[in-house]
């Protein structure tokens, strides 16, 4: 059996990571929205669905040349929001518990997943995940930084002043090959990150509308997305989902593609098995209510979910952890 991880960004706000909501209101106080009335008019319409992302694609289907500057004002305040949200991830630790030894139960949970997947652009784990694999970990410490990779990526050496932090100081850049080393469990940030680049020294971030095409234009993303597809049709796949909500087209498309095939979910989030049922235009408790064909897919996969915080589960939450520890027991 293998087992998979899909983070999105409801694992990072266990460690106070913004949400979608949360990362709405904290646009409306970036300098560039408040001077621009067509950024802030956008975000309030796009409040209940998504936030800026629907914002950023309303702006990237208009074809006046405003509209790209206001998407690059836009996407700037976003990444403001990304630098700000790193910034505060460099003094957390991984663990919502003091460790006792090499017992360090949430490193030890993400180690047991054969790849992880993350939709998201922030650098927590850049920053908290950290360890050799005598279970040695020390923040001061580079020689500690990590045991995981992002194949296909590179990192280049960040300032010596932040040496201990190289993946979250560093800008990453596209290596020349597109390897899976062994040895190192492999992340692979399926939508780019905040603190990767191009050769030319653009952002390899992905947000907003059209996301499967925007993919296509960054090879090693293109690669990612095709593991991703590969390794959860595979036969006896499991996944993981913490944090996302089923929001994204390719993803699920990929997920329902898997699911037909075989794939097995757990879902962690607040929603539990419903979380769904958020996307569905018709609520569950109105009359005229039915399944969206993305929900009936995973009442097919679901294997258990839990709706508790990661924040509780791993620092005092027995019962939880337990019910958690059976997707590794199939």
């Amino acid at each position: 059996m293998k087992c998979y991880l899909l983070l999105g960004a409801g694992f990072s706000h266990n460690w106070d990571g913004w949400l979608a909501s949360e990362a709405f209101e904290y646009l409306l106080g970036d300098p560039a929205v408040i001077a621009n009335d067509k950024l802030r008019t956008l975000l309030w319409k796009h409040q209940n669905t998504g936030g800026f992302e629907p914002a950023l694609d309303e702006l990237q289907r208009e074809a006046e040349p405003r509209s790209q500057l206001d998407e690059l004002q836009l996407r700037s305040a976003v990444r403001r929001m990304f630098d700000t949200m790193n910034s505060a991830f460099k003094s957390k630790g991984l663990e919502f518990r003091q460790p006792i030894g090499h017992d360090h139960p949430v490193r030890n949970f993400l180690l047991r997943f054969d790849s992880i997947f993350s939709l998201n652009q922030d650098l927590l784990l850049e920053y908290c995940y950290r360890g050799n694999k005598d279970g040695l970990v020390d923040r001061d410490d580079p020689r500690t930084e990590r045991d995981w990779q992002c194949p296909g990526m590179r990192v280049a050496a960040p300032p010596d002043a932040t040496a201990v932090y190289p993946s979250a100081a560093g800008i990453w850049v596209p290596s020349a090959d597109h390897l899976i080393e062994e040895g190192e469990q492999p992340i692979f940030k399926l939508h780019g990150s905040s603190n990767w680049r191009t050769a030319e020294g653009s952002d390899i971030m992905i947000v907003g509308g059209g996301k499967a095409q925007a993919i296509a234009r960054y090879p090693v993303l293109e690669w990612y997305s095709q593991i991703f597809t590969e390794y959860i049709t595979q036969p006896n796949a499991n996944l993981m989902v913490i944090g996302y909500g089923f929001r994204d087209e390719h993803i699920n498309a990929a997920l329902t593609q898997a699911i037909d095939g075989g794939l097995r979910l757990f879902v962690v989030d607040p929603l539990g098995a419903e979380v769904a049922s958020t996307i569905n235009p018709v609520p569950k408790t109105a009359i005229g209510y039915k399944p969206t064909s993305l929900e009936e897919s995973l009442r097919k996969a679901l294997i258990g979910a839990s709706r508790r915080p990661l924040s509780s589960t791993f620092a005092t939450d027995d019962v939880e952890r337990q019910k958690i520890e059976r997707f590794f027991a199939r």
